[in-house]
């Protein structure tokens, strides 16, 4: 679900504390890493080292970007390192949106009785599986709210849990909350014996930490998707492909494609996940055209990936088609929202939809490909839509 922006915020503030983690769940845990606080005087006088930019000028565009179409924040002026005249002149500026309208854009595109279709991962499995999509396998759902799944192995308690781990589980499995978001508590679990659950990289973790984070909302357990062979040499993580699809009177069409690549030791391709990767990919070809780590003044370019050196630009990704064919198409099983995205991996056994979005946050395609998402053809479709742009 990409109702919410998740990914991290640049820069932060060296008073920020570690989270105390004694007694959070793991999603809380995650969340708390994932939000930063924001340094202005800081980020002013990076800005400042960086291009020579006086501080009047930036406070100047800041105040008139905010005013824009994209009512782009303080914090996304430094995010978007917009104030980098060299990079960007002042039209491909007001290109560029804050996530903050994406509720507002969303409440105009898509119809809100379909937004838990998309939004529920086993709702949205159903209805891609009977349409002979491909779907991670679900193993068992941990769930105590009293809703029914079916045929679907459910598990009620902690020994329901213990039994399905020690007796019927087939290992690795990858664990996340049903509702959950930006993988806000998701886990690989390797194994489990005499209590202890192997998770990771091979560290432990007590059986009670799982249960407390299963906690009241449920756990999905899934049959966890390795690499596809012709990029497994890149990262031993599975990676996914964000495919924004708009739908107009033309029909689905894909606004833009971006690889999140996750870095070493990492579980998941969460750009919030300290060494993930993000790159540009032509949506026609499956090409790499750019990649990036982190965000703000400390962005990177980069050419190969830092951790296993493997060339990464001029890459061009497997099965790319089919990838592209399963969003497009997938697209109009989920036609009441006429602005959704996919997060599509890159399999062993080809793409796999891992999860579709109501909307999608902007911040992920506009890093990586260092543009602003306002084009012409996004403009029309938003005024098509009924959401009102000053110009």
């Amino acid at each position: 679900m990409s109702n919410a922006s998740v990914v991290a915020d640049f820069p932060q503030s060296e008073k920020t504390a570690a989270p105390a983690e004694s007694g959070m769940s793991r999603a809380n845990r995650d969340h708390a890493r994932y939000k930063k606080s924001f340094d202005l005087v800081g980020a002013m006088k990076i800005a400042n080292a960086q291009t020579g930019k006086r501080y009047g000028e930036m406070v100047k565009e800041i105040f008139r970007l905010g005013r824009g179409n994209g009512k782009l924040s303080v914090k996304d002026y430094f995010y978007f390192r917009l104030y980098d005249d060299k990079r960007l002149d002042w039209a491909a500026k007001t290109r560029f949106l804050s996530d903050d309208i994406h509720p507002g854009v969303i409440a105009k595109c898509c119809d809100r009785s379909w937004w838990a279709v998309a939004d529920d991962k086993l709702l949205a499995y159903g209805h891609l599986e009977r349409a002979g999509f491909a779907v991670p396998e679900t193993q068992a759902v941990f769930d105590r709210s009293g809703r029914g799944f079916g045929k679907l192995r459910h598990l009620r308690s902690a020994e329901d849990i213990a039994a399905f781990l020690r007796q019927d589980a087939r290992f690795p499995l990858f664990a996340k909350p049903l509702g959950g978001v930006a993988s806000f508590g998701a886990l690989r679990i390797l194994g489990f014996a005499d209590g202890m659950l192997t998770v990771d990289g091979g560290e432990t973790m007590a059986f009670d930490q799982l249960v407390r984070d299963a906690g009241e909302e449920g756990y999905l357990f899934q049959t966890m998707l390795r690499p596809h062979p012709a990029i497994a040499a890149v990262t031993d993580a599975v990676s996914t492909v964000r495919v924004m699809v708009r739908i107009a009177a033309d029909g689905p069409r894909i606004m833009r494609t971006v690889w999140k690549i996750p870095g070493k030791g990492n579980i998941a391709d969460n750009f919030w996940r300290a060494g993930n990767l993000l790159a540009a990919v032509d949506s026609e070809t499956g090409e790499v055209k750019r990649v990036i780590r982190g965000t703000g003044p400390e962005t990177e370019v980069l050419t190969a990936h830092p951790d296993s050196n493997v060339p990464l630009l001029g890459m061009t990704l497997p099965d790319w088609k089919r990838l592209t064919g399963m969003a497009t198409e997938g697209a109009r099983l989920f036609h009441p929202l006429r602005y959704q995205s996919w997060d599509i991996a890159v399999a062993e056994q080809g793409p796999v939809a891992v999860e579709v979005n109501t909307g999608s946050a902007f911040n992920l395609a506009q890093l990586a490909w260092d543009q602003g998402i306002l084009d012409e053809d996004f403009a029309g479709f938003l005024r098509g839509c009924g959401y009102k742009l000053k110009n």
